[in-house]
This record gives C-alpha cells, sequence and structure tokens, in this order.
C-alpha cells in the first residue's frame, strides 16, 4: 500500500540568525554623563594683585675726576709699603724708638740704660752702626743686634738693614788699662761711662775692693 502523506520536513530551530561581533559592540548604549558641579567661590577672598617687579638700582656714575681718584688712592697705597733707605737721620731716630721700646719693657730696663749711651753712625745707606763707649754697653748692643734689625726693616719695610757694633778708642783704653788698678778703680772708671752700673752696684750692695 502506496503511502500518500506528505513528507515530514526536519525542525528548524527557533533562533534569529548570529549578528557580527562588531555591531554589537557599536549597539553598546554609552553612558550617561553626570552634569559637572558647579565651584562657588568665596565672597571674601581678596584678590592678590600681580607681583611688581623691583626696579634695578641705578648704576654709580662715574665723573670726570673718577680716574683721578683712583689714581690717587693707589698712590696713597703705594706709599704705605714704599721701602726707605736709612740715613742718618733715620738712623738715629729708628734706634731712639727702639731704646724707648725697651724702656717699656719692665724686664728689659738694663738694656735700655745701656745702649741710651750709645751712639749712631750712618755711614753707608742701610748700614747702622751702634758706636759703644764701654764694653759692657757693646755687650748688649751686641746682644740686641737682631732685635734692632728687624725693629729696622718693620719701620722701614726694608730688607737691606745691617746693623754694626763698635767701640770708642776711649773705651778701648780703658780694656786696655793697667793690671795694677784695682777693682775699684776700674769699675770708677766704667761708671763713670755708664751710670747704670753705680745704680746696679747699689742695688746689688756690692762691695768692690
Amino acid at each position: 500500500m502506496v503511502n500518500t502523506s506528505s513528507p515530514v520536513m526536519p525542525a528548524v530551530p527557533d533562533t534569529a540568525p548570529a549578528r557580527p561581533l562588531s555591531s554589537a559592540i557599536n549597539n553598546i548604549p554609552a553612558p550617561k554623563e553626570k552634569p559637572a558641579t558647579p565651584v562657588s567661590t568665596p565672597q571674601n577672598v581678596s584678590s592678590v594683585p600681580p607681583p611688581v617687579n623691583a626696579a634695578a638700582p641705578p648704576l654709580p656714575k662715574f665723573g670726570k675726576d673718577f680716574l683721578k681718584q683712583m689714581q690717587a688712592q693707589a698712590s696713597d697705597a703705594g706709599a704705605q709699603i714704599e721701602e726707605q733707605q736709612i740715613d742718618q737721620e733715620l738712623g738715629l731716630k729708628l734706634f731712639e724708638q727702639y731704646v724707648q721700646h725697651l724702656r717699656d719693657d719692665a724686664d728689659k730696663q738694663l738694656q735700655s740704660s745701656n745702649l741710651s749711651t750709645a751712639k749712631i753712625v750712618v755711614r753707608e745707606t742701610n748700614l747702622v752702626t751702634i758706636i759703644c763707649n764701654s764694653n759692657m754697653g757693646a755687650i748688649y748692643a751686641n746682644g740686641n743686634v737682631d732685635a734692632f734689625r728687624e725693629f729696622c726693616k718693620e719701620k722701614t719695610n726694608n730688607n737691606s738693614v745691617k746693623i754694626a757694633v763698635e767701640l770708642t778708642p776711649e773705651a778701648e783704653r780703658v780694656e786696655s788699662a793697667p793690671q795694677k788698678m784695682s777693682n775699684a778703680d776700674i769699675f770708677a772708671l766704667y761708671a763713670s761711662q755708664n751710670p747704670a752700673l753705680k745704680r746696679l752696684r747699689d742695688e746689688l750692695r756690692l762691695d768692690l775692693k
């Protein structure tokens, strides 16, 4: 027996065709933007003025005498360090100042007393000779040669200063006195030329016979 009924069709799934991925992304709704919150400005805040640039200090004005003033100042500075040459007058002045310098020191009273009797002679420029009238004075003079030289250098800014010590002919004759003279006689000769020796004898209560 022939089956005359219509053939059965296969079932079709009830789904919509798939959409492309790009189309799905484009169809995503954009998020809604929130309205901006207005910022309120305080009413009592005073406005700050912009900074004002300070004016540059004026440049110094150089007058017509400016160059002369600079030259005068340079000349004065050079005069302060100018080297002085020692002659008879300056040598005597320096020696007097040095003796006074010793006299101001309580520990050098005896030195100043012995040197005060000496004489100063400058036979050559910058060569100062201390002439002593006793052997004792020459001893003290030789002991102060270095100090006196440095004193002169400091006062004159002259490094060529030389100091020499000599004995007078009279002092040399006293030193060569006959041996028959007593100690008291020899001391009297020294004391006549150097009063400091007599004061020293009295202070020490020396009995010279």
